[in-house]
Order: C-alpha cells, then structure tokens, then sequence
C-alpha cells in the first residue's frame, strides 16, 4: 500500500438511541484502529459533519427517525458508506433493508442482528477491514482521475496484477487463479479498479488497457507453469465495450501462442449483463475464442436479465454466482434458495459453478453440502501480486488442508 491519505485510521459513527449499544460499538473501533463518533440522538443529525465517515453503524428501529429515513437522507446529499445494520428484526425484513441500502448507494453492508455482543462487533469490524480499503480508494480517486492519468499509467507501466485463488470443493486444489488489476500510483500508492475501471471502459482506451492486462496474465501464467508446473487457469475479466472489434480475437490468440501456452489454460469472464442483447460482432469473437479452446466464464451470475436461450447459445465453461449472495448466504433463506437454483442450473447446462465472496468456514461448508464446484475469497486467500503467489501455493495452500471441511465433497470440477 502506498503513503498516501488510503493510510489514514477508518473514521465511524454509530447512531442509535441506546448509549450502551454506542459505547459498546465505540470501544471496539477503538480497539481496531478507528476513530470512533457516537449519535443517540439522529433527528438532530447533521449531515455535513459526517461527509468524512467512512462506516456508518446504524440502528434500524429508533424512536424519532427510523434507519431507512436516515439512509433515504444520507443518499440525498450523496453520502454512501460502508454500513453495519443493527437490528433484531426478522430476516426477510433485513434483507429488503439491505436491498435498499445498495440502492442508495451504500457498500460492504453488514448486519448484526441484536443483542449485540462484542463478539458480533468484532467479527463485522474484522470484515469490514478486509473489504473497505479498495472502497477508500475508489472514494479518494474516483473523482480525481482523468484519462491522461491512466494513458501515462499505461505509458509508465504503473499496471500491475493480483491474483485470487480459486479452490476445488472436490479435489481441495487449486482450480484457478483470477487476474486482478492493480495502479500503482507514483503519488496516491495503490488504486483498486473501483476508481477507473468504469472510466477506461467506456473509453477510446478500453481495448488497449484491457490487451496489457491480458499480456500480464499470459507473463505471469508462463512463470508459474515454469516455476511450480501450476496445472489450473488464469481467469481474465474482458468488459462488454471490448466485444465490438472484430480483430480482438486474433490479437488474443496470437498473444496467447506468442506466450507458448496453450488455449486451454486461458479463461475469459464475460458478466452477464453482457449478454441482455444479441450482437454479431460480441458472438463472432466469443465464438471464435471458444473454438480455439479458450474457456468462457459468466461472471456476476444473478444480477443481470441473461435468457435461457443466451445461456444455452455460448459455449460457456463456468458460471460464477455473485458474491452478494455469497456473502449474505448465511443469514438469508432468500440467498440460499438462489444460490442452491443457480447452482443446479450451472450443472444441468454443464458448467463448473463457482462461488465468489466465501469469508467463513461455514459458508463454505454449505456450499459443499450443496455440490457447488468452486470456492474463491477471502477466507481461502486474498489477491495476491506474483511473487507472493509462488509462496501462496508452497506454503499457505497445504497449510490450509486440514481445516478445509472434508465431510460433503462437491462434484468433482475438473
């Protein structure tokens, strides 16, 4: 991470009329590093003064002014956060408190069904760290960065890559790996693609940006297989705008033979809003990319308008279920019943179904009970840059092993 101001101490506020509850919240963000602000009293919030906030901690259920009036008041004037609901209401409630936080613009949300414990707190503060930086970063940069920046980032070199592991739920080896893209910035230290990845997609940029981060991939792919015989893919996220040039699919595989890999190693993640329209050229690239070998990934599976007929017109190699079902799995009937349809539609059309988004060992030990094939987050690692990806797979993955749940294998994936 660089020095910039992505260093500084998480600034939280807790609003809820029961002063124990905000002392008891307060203490442990004390604890975690944070600054922490305490409001019993929201019908005399002011707005202006929590524009720095970085998470809010809120209580649904108040006297005066219930959470959704707040949250409704906070996207008014375009304050969106990272959100700890605080709540004893049943589930089905939370969730549509959930869904309408998202809509208001709010991130990273959590729920801490009361009585609150500071075991809850501590597990969502923990969470919350994991997640909240990148947030940081697209807030910090999002309205700072303009393309010259990003055509000297390009120039400069300043790209780089992370990788994600992807862990077999059948075999406990390593499936996969995902490319993540990296700025590392001269002055701002590290930017997550929350801050420009929008910004270069919709622009004349997009397919050079998008051929450098593929020509990383294939880099780092070669030094692994040469390295440690890494015998899984590299997945690579490839934006709808992209899919409008007829020369993209030779360019990629003369890259990918210019590499000495072989077609089958590379997989390309399409999302699935990608897919709402019928267009000759996105269908002549993705066909001809899969003809060659090359698998297709649907990524962000659940939260876009795909039919039956897209889903069964691509050859698609793997379906991947959106992280906000995964991370809200647990607490959720709605979630689960999505999750356990997505899966069984993943394999009835023949594909590898991979869940994004496990953070627990009890989430993934239902995803194993429910024959999903894939698992990837960060309770089986973080992004990684290379030369830590090598330890990654020497050191952490065996040390993994025996706390992996073995008692429901999932179908074998590969």
């Amino acid at each position: 991470m660089g020095d910039g101001n992505l260093r500084k101490p998480l600034q939280l506020i807790t609003i809820d009329d029961d002063q124990v509850v905000t002392k008891i919240v307060s203490e442990i963000a004390t604890r975690h590093g944070m600054i922490a602000t305490e409001l019993n009293d929201p019908s005399s919030i002011d707005l202006k003064s929590i524009e720095n906030i970085d998470v809010v901690v809120l209580d649904l259920m108040m006297p005066d002014i219930d959470g959704i009036e707040l949250l409704r008041k906070f996207s008014e004037v375009n304050i969106s956060k990272s959100l700890i609901l605080l709540s004893g209401l049943e589930t089905k409630i939370l969730d549509m408190a959930k869904a309408t936080a998202v809509s208001y613009g709010f991130c990273n949300i959590q729920v801490i069904k009361k009585p609150v414990t500071q075991k809850k707190i501590s597990f969502a503060f923990s969470h919350l760290q994991d997640n909240i930086i990148p947030t940081l970063s697209a807030q910090f940069q999002k309205f700072t960065i303009d393309l010259p920046d990003i055509k000297q980032g390009l120039n400069n070199k300043e790209f780089f890559l992370e990788y994600q592991p992807q862990l077999s739920l059948s075999e406990f080896s390593c499936f996969g790996i995902e490319a993540l893209v990296r700025w590392r910035h001269p002055s701002c230290g590290i930017i997550y693609p929350d801050a420009f990845i929008e910004l270069v997609e919709n622009s004349e940029l997009a397919t050079e940006f998008t051929l450098m981060v593929i020509g990383l991939a294939l880099r780092d792919l070669r030094k692994l297989v040469n390295e440690i015989d890494y015998p899984g893919l590299v997945s690579i996220n490839i934006p709808p705008s992209v899919l409008q040039d007829w020369m993209l699919a030779d360019t990629i595989l003369s890259m990918i033979s210019s590499a000495g890999l072989p077609f089958e190693k590379i997989q390309l993640e399409i999302t699935e809003r990608s897919l709402s329209s019928n267009i000759p050229v996105r269908n002549d690239i993705l066909a001809r990319l899969a003809m060659r070998g090359i698998k297709l990934s649907i990524d962000d599976f659940g939260t876009g308008h795909s039919s039956f007929d897209q889903l069964s017109s691509y050859h698609f190699h793997e379906l991947k279920v959106d992280k906000t079902f995964i991370l809200g799995l647990l607490g959720s009937s709605d979630s689960q019943a999505i999750v356990r349809r997505i899966i069984q539609l993943g394999h009835d059309l023949g594909m590898i179904v991979v869940a994004e988004g496990v953070e627990s060992e009890e989430t993934l030990e239902w995803l194993q009970e429910h024959h999903c094939d894939v698992a990837q987050g960060y309770y089986l690692g973080k992004p990684i840059p290379y030369p830590g990806l090598v330890d990654w797979f020497q050191k952490t993955l065996p040390a993994l092993k025996p706390v992996f749940p073995q008692k429901n294998k999932a179908v074998n994936t590969i």
